[in-house]
């Protein structure tokens, strides 16, 4: 069955049917769905509320998909219509809890601004004690705004925010999952953000096999009163094996992170096996605490990844980083970074364009090829270098990159302790 909102036209009394819409999201909120109904949002109104669906409200199945999209929308140059708006206010806009086989399409979502809002403009999760992974989840043309947590969340309860407490069979979120065309902006933490419990003891992970292509995450500044840990990154891709994230953009985020110990980053994975970032642009990213402002990074736990073909450019900390931590669930080796552009990044806390290093257990098995990196004197004047590796970096072969620099600076810096290290740069 397809289920139709319109303001305009709607009566909360009508059926729902296209010819007498629904008026309200309350009145969708109040329905049972079966999984393979759809429910429509006219094109070009503003619904006031937010949607909320669980297995309270819709029949789970493993073989229909439950769609939630807008009608009557028409993209041209001579007709086109704005999508269906949904004012979420202080609340979350839209929540889908405990379910698979979801779609959202061509949603506009918004939020009343990262200051005063509580929520999420969508969020997938996954928190049934116990569950496995659920599967098939599709977020497409998206656009979210004025959030506290993230524009756009799929996963199991992320622990690693403030005041989210995860019981420990709560672990896993989802599999086969495509966030496609969104845009997130304006929201505090995060712009697209997919996760689950994290714990130094992990021998899984929450999400398998997620796609992120062709999505924007942009101003999203972070959160100057939260010390602990980072806040204010474009795109994380976390607790995953088996991640892409293609032809997506990131600029101008973090610039209010207060993070003392951790800091945002434009595009980044973090925990997770074979991970590809591909023809990705992350450009004037920033911190407002000690540390990262990042373009690309593979974080704490990444295995068999590669960032490669992207461009970082005017970001305050490396254009590409790459850094393990103090029990990081995982180790962090076999990674790639190969064809990347790094230009004038570092401008802050003297980071290099290329950043290797840790501070837990070592980095270890690192190729570094083909990649152009330019660095000039950064605003606050320090002299950042080309590539940093870092103490306890181990088996890192640096080869086929050029490497210029217009003052004093050495193109390479490795630091004392690290072993193994095969240079054949330009």
């Amino acid at each position: 069955m397809q289920y139709h909102i319109s303001t305009e036209l709607g009566d909360d009394e009508n059926p729902g049917t296209s010819e007498k819409p629904w008026k309200t999201l309350a009145r969708a909120n109040a329905h049972h769905y079966e999984n393979d109904d759809k429910l429509l949002l006219r094109a070009g109104e503003t619904f006031p509320g937010f949607l909320r669906l669980s297995p309270d409200n819709v029949t789970k199945s493993d073989s229909e998909r439950f769609i939630v999209q807008a009608y009557n929308l028409f993209i041209g140059s001579d007709e086109s219509t704005p999508r269906p708006i949904i004012e979420a206010g202080t609340e979350s806009g839209i929540t889908i809890r405990n379910l698979s086989r979801i779609r959202i399409l061509d949603i506009d979502v918004r939020g009343s601004g990262h200051d005063t809002n509580t929520g999420w403009g969508v969020c997938i999760l996954n928190d049934a004690p116990g569950a496995e992974r659920l599967d098939y989840v599709t977020v497409s043309g998206v656009r979210a705004s004025g959030f506290r947590w993230a524009g756009i969340y799929v996963g199991g309860i992320p622990n690693d925010l403030p005041g989210f407490d995860t019981p420990a069979d709560c672990r896993h979120g989802f599999s086969n999952v495509t966030i496609n065309k969104c845009e997130a902006f304006g929201n505090m933490y995060y712009g697209i953000y997919v996760s689950g419990r994290l714990s130094p003891d992990m021998t899984d992970y929450a999400n398998t096999n997620v796609e992120i292509d062709k999505c924007k995450a942009y101003d999203n500044p972070g959160d100057k009163f939260y010390t602990e840990n980072h806040s204010g990154s474009g795109i994380l891709l976390d607790n995953c094996q088996t991640g892409l994230i293609l032809n997506c953009e990131a600029w101008n985020n973090g610039a209010e992170n207060g993070g003392l110990n951790g800091g945002p980053c434009g595009i980044w994975a973090h925990c997770g096996d074979r991970i590809v970032v591909q023809y990705c642009r992350s450009h004037g990213n920033r911190t407002g605490g000690s540390h990262d402002g990042t373009g690309f990074d593979l974080d704490g736990g990444v295995t068999n990844s590669i960032i490669e073909h992207c461009e970082s450019w005017d970001n305050d900390g490396p254009g590409f980083l790459v850094w393990n931590y103090e029990n990081a669930p995982f180790t962090l080796s076999g990674n790639i970074f190969r064809d990347c552009t790094s230009t004038n990044d570092g401008r802050k806390h003297n980071y290099g364009g290329i950043h290797i290093g840790t501070s837990g257990e070592p980095v270890t098995d690192m190729w570094v090829r083909d990649c152009q990196v330019t660095q000039t004197v950064a605003p606050d004047g320090n002299r950042p270098p080309c590539l940093w590796i870092g103490a306890k970096v181990q088996n890192a072969v640096l080869r086929g990159n050029t490497l210029v620099a217009d003052h004093d600076a050495p193109g390479v810096v490795i630091e004392s302790g690290a072993e193994n290290i095969v240079q054949d740069n330009q």
